[in-house]
């Protein structure tokens, strides 16, 4: 386990490049080029953004981004 102490700032600078990031991986997803092995690394990065987020931000602002939830739009 690891843990930070952030001012609020610098949370709210990490939050926003999550959001972007998150953002972006997405946006690959939703390319039917991509298939097999890349495809699940890129959902398994998502994944990994999610969960450090969803840390970060209350639940219902993390709803967003749910993965699960992502899948049906």
């Amino acid at each position: 386990m690891f843990g930070m102490a952030l001012k609020e700032k610098e949370a709210e600078e990490i939050i926003y490049l999550l959001k972007k990031e998150m953002d972006d991986v997405y946006e690959d997803l939703q390319d039917y080029s991509v298939e097999g092995c890349v495809k699940r690394a890129i959902e398994e990065k998502y994944a990994l953004l999610f969960n450090v987020y969803r840390r970060m931000v209350p639940f219902t602002e993390s709803i967003k981004y749910d993965p699960t939830i992502m899948e049906k739009r």
